[in-house]
């Protein structure tokens, strides 16, 4: 075969290999490991504003439209990655996952009409797929596999999933059900149409079964052990051992949101005459006072617990997880907000 053949048979080669490759990593969106959760329950169940993935930490910045951010854990190189106003992040592999709910009326960074629903970009914030558009509530991503609670006009509120291109969904339990909560490949949630048990869900066949008889409310299970609001007992925290059956009371405080830490658990005191943020050891012991006031979405990353004030978004307070009790304002967000806007005008 001459020189003159050969040459143009290669370019074409090299020209289709560069086009698969970019193809896969563009479009492609490869298997994650089976026990890949895409962010903690108790951020989840906090509106998973923030979520920290391969020492980055990923949010929904409120002074800038509750776009999306990154930043490092320390609360440093904050850049925004897309004009779109996000909860619910998940994050795995190369991809972020999210709930867009137009808050600000926010347009998809590919320039298309504003739309709600679940969507998938690059951890960069570049292209975005709509994987589904919908009326949505909380999103989780666990395996390859996203759970989100999905509202249309004929089932109300129920559980739907979908693979992590948006090619297959399907409704997963025609019910209400906050899969924030997802452990081993389970789904574990609190009853709300007719009892408030302990259920889960295998993920591996959608099937449903019972765990715990009583009255459980926004569930942290960790390892063997399940957090809960124990609605018998007025809100107050509760831990339970799935396997010995073991129940403690952590606080006689009724509590209104809260979330965990390897060493602590943050939560809200609701009070009406001297509401505050608390912090407690896992087991209930040395609570002591945060900041007095009402506050919500506590959020926890490797360096910080976030938090705002209820029916405020911002401005965004930061506590260290360590146990250091100097909490402050996030400000680093409303400077990198502001230069962010200074950029498009």
């Amino acid at each position: 075969m001459s020189k003159k053949i050969i040459i143009p048979i290669a370019i074409a080669a090299a020209a289709i290999l560069i086009f698969l490759t970019l193809r896969l990593t563009t479009d492609g969106v490869p298997e994650n490991p089976p026990d890949t959760t895409g962010n903690t329950a108790g951020n989840l169940l906090n509106n998973g504003l923030f979520c920290e993935d391969e020492g980055v930490v990923y949010f929904s910045n409120p002074y800038d439209n509750s776009y999306l951010y990154s930043m490092n854990p320390d609360e440093t190189n904050i850049k925004r990655l897309t004009n779109t106003s996000v909860n619910y992040i998940n994050a795995a592999g190369n991809y972020l996952y999210y709930y867009q709910n137009d808050k600000s009326n926010s347009k998809p960074s590919w320039g298309g009409k504003g739309t709600v629903g679940i969507y998938r970009s690059h951890k960069n914030g570049k292209r975005t797929t709509c994987l589904k558009r919908t009326v949505s509530g909380v999103v989780t991503l666990t395996g390859n596999l996203l759970y989100f609670q999905n509202y249309n006009n004929t089932e109300g509120m129920t559980l739907y999933k979908s693979d992590l291109k948006g090619a297959q969904k399907s409704q997963a339990v025609n019910a209400i059900i906050d899969p924030s909560c997802v452990q081993d490949g389970f789904i574990y949630y609190a009853g709300i149409e007719g009892d408030h048990d302990l259920h889960r869900i295998n993920t591996a066949d959608d099937s449903v079964s019972t765990v715990v008889l009583g009255g459980f409310w926004m569930p942290i299970v960790t390892g063997d052990t399940v957090y809960y609001m124990n609605v018998s007992d007025n809100y107050s925290l509760y831990r339970r051992s799935l396997t010995s059956g073991t129940e403690e009371k952590l606080t006689e405080d009724r509590v209104d949101t809260y979330n965990i830490t390897p060493d602590y658990i943050f939560y809200q005191k609701n009070s009406s005459d001297s509401p505050a943020l608390m912090r407690m050891r896992l087991d209930g012991s040395e609570p002591v006072e945060i900041m007095k006031g009402n506050y919500t979405d506590l959020n926890v990353t490797s360096h910080y617990v976030y938090f705002h004030e209820f029916g405020n978004d911002a401005p965004i307070y930061r506590v260290p997880v360590d146990g250091a009790l100097n909490a402050g304002r996030f400000d680093a967000a409303l400077e990198a907000a502001d230069a962010e806007i200074r950029k498009r005008k």
